[in-house]
């Protein structure tokens, strides 16, 4: 049982990671709610970080999610076996 246990506890460190995600993404929500009217200037640069930490963000997520499939695949595989 040590691969069954060290899969659950890698399951769970990522869940962590998600759940830390998801509360950094509440405190980029808060700020942006918080933001006084900004100038043209501000705007300009807070759009340019929003597409660059967005597109990274994005990136990243749609990577772990397909390897998160590959890796329930993989369990189904090691299962049928």
């Amino acid at each position: 049982m040590p691969g069954t246990q060290n899969a659950l506890s890698e399951v769970a460190y990522l869940r962590r990671s998600c759940e830390y995600l998801l509360s950094a993404l509440r405190d980029v929500e808060r700020e942006l709610g918080r933001l006084p009217d900004l100038t043209e200037a501000q705007e300009t640069i807070l759009d340019m970080e929003t597409n660059l930490a967005g597109e990274d963000i994005r990136k990243d997520l749609d990577r772990a999610a397909g390897s998160a499939e590959t890796w329930l695949r993989r369990v189904e595989n090691a299962r049928n076996l």
